[in-house]
């Protein structure tokens, strides 16, 4: 709690009227900077209250002038005061002496607060598109608002951002020959959001005044490009192969930063997939004299739909297509979590969490379409974990039993088996 005290005032003779209209001052910015230098104390001493231990600070450890009238206790600090979130407002009397105090009466009357914050808060937005002749593409965004900017009726957020994102996407193909056919995407992103509190979160105190304070911050990098054949080739093998055939890339990088915590990762993504409808191979499903019979019913019989459609029904028993792929994943993130929530030479020290992820997955399908009316497909597809299993478990058990359920293809480690679905 916040604690502030004054001694009364006796009048020196005869009581007057402006003896009944005393007042007194409480600079709430005094009180502010006690608990900031509070804050500040509490994490150079690792950022924890040991149990049963009660901080006390007074204004004469802090400031030159002071006069031990204002102080601040804190004996949890999940539950430090807070001007902004007041609870409870107790008024009491103290006698320091050992004399006793006669009967009395004291008024606490008229309580104001005066000179509320009424800073103007800002913000600005800017957006940005150029289209080279869809060629290459630039867009650009920019967001930056103020710890006070905010909507009519509402508190400020006493947090300021600056965020903005870049992206350029282009058609690599357009710069080849027309003849080849190739279509190659590319595309870059940045994004990068940033914070920076006035006030540390759901408290009153001044992160400006905690040195090294980490401070909210993400970034987020990505490109990733493709290669297909966008035309029909003239050969009939490449039309098998190449044309049915798309290859991507992708990698990102990624940061973040919390009060407490910080991750990075990185990662990339290679995938192969190829597709090919099928040539329709049917052939009629009624006996040349079953249609020729139909032809003679009845005109209002024969050119009936249901006929029509029984004279005419063919079975195809060729797949309306075939399709197969293989993606390839790597990342690595490592996540650390510190005890303090200001940056310190201790920070290299702390052991990150990581977790490693080796993805091979293959899949294969198809399509058939025996009549126009009935369509039906399998498809199937395998998750293979290829991190090695000394970096994915401990024990020589767990590692051995993991070993054993790996396997190889042509030579090479295919991992184990992590899920397996087949679907209809």
């Amino acid at each position: 709690f916040y604690l502030y005290r004054t001694p009364l005032i006796t009048p020196a003779g005869q009581p007057t009227q402006a003896d009944w209209n005393p007042e007194t001052l409480i600079d709430l910015e005094r009180w502010i900077q006690l608990r900031t230098e509070a804050e500040r104390r509490i994490v150079e001493a690792g950022s924890a209250l040991p149990n049963d231990t009660t901080f006390v600070l007074w204004d004469v450890d802090v400031f030159p002038d002071g006069d031990s009238t204002l102080a601040i206790v804190i004996n949890d600090r999940s539950r430090a005061p807070n001007l902004s979130a007041i609870r409870e407002m107790a008024l009491g009397i103290e006698n320091p002496g050992s004399v006793d105090v006669g009967p009395g009466r004291i008024w606490v009357d008229d309580l104001r607060l005066d000179q509320a914050a009424d800073q103007v808060g800002s913000a600005i937005r800017g957006n940005v598109r150029v289209n080279l002749a869809d060629v290459i593409t630039l867009e650009g965004s920019y967001t930056n608002r103020d710890a006070f900017y905010r909507q009519l009726g509402t508190a400020p957020p006493y947090e300021s951002s600056n965020d903005y994102s870049a992206r350029v996407a282009a058609q690599l193909g357009r710069f080849l020959p027309q003849s080849m056919g190739l279509a190659i995407p590319f595309e870059f992103t940045h994004r990068r959001a940033a914070s920076d509190p006035y006030f540390l979160s759901e408290t009153d105190v001044f992160a400006s005044g905690i040195d090294g304070l980490r401070t909210p911050e993400s970034s987020l990098t990505r490109f990733n490009t493709g290669l297909y054949k966008q035309t029909r080739s003239n050969s009939s093998f490449a039309r098998a192969t190449i044309d049915g055939l798309r290859l991507g890339y992708s990698y990102r990088t990624s940061g973040s930063t919390t009060t407490q915590t910080q991750a990075d990762g990185s990662g990339w993504n290679g995938l192969a997939n190829w597709a090919r409808p099928v040539a329709d191979a049917s052939f009629a499903l009624l006996p040349g004299f079953l249609r020729s019979a139909i032809d003679g019913l009845p005109t209002f019989l024969s050119q009936s739909v249901f006929m029509k459609n029984l004279r005419d029904l063919r079975f195809r028993w060729t797949p309306r297509d075939l399709r197969m792929g293989v993606n390839l994943a790597q990342s690595r993130d490592e996540r650390r979590r510190f005890v303090t929530s200001t940056w310190n030479a201790s920070d290299s020290a702390v052991t990150p969490t990581i977790n490693r992820q080796f993805v091979l997955t293959p899949t294969a399908g198809f399509q058939l379409q025996p009549f126009p009316s009935v369509v039906a497909g399998l498809g199937w597809s395998s998750s293979r974990d290829l991190v090695d299993p000394e970096l994915r478990v401990q024990g020589d058990q767990a590692q051995s039993i993991l070993e054993s359920e790996s396997s190889t293809f042509l030579g090479m480690p295919t991992g184990s088996d992590m899920t397996r679905s087949v679907r209809g």
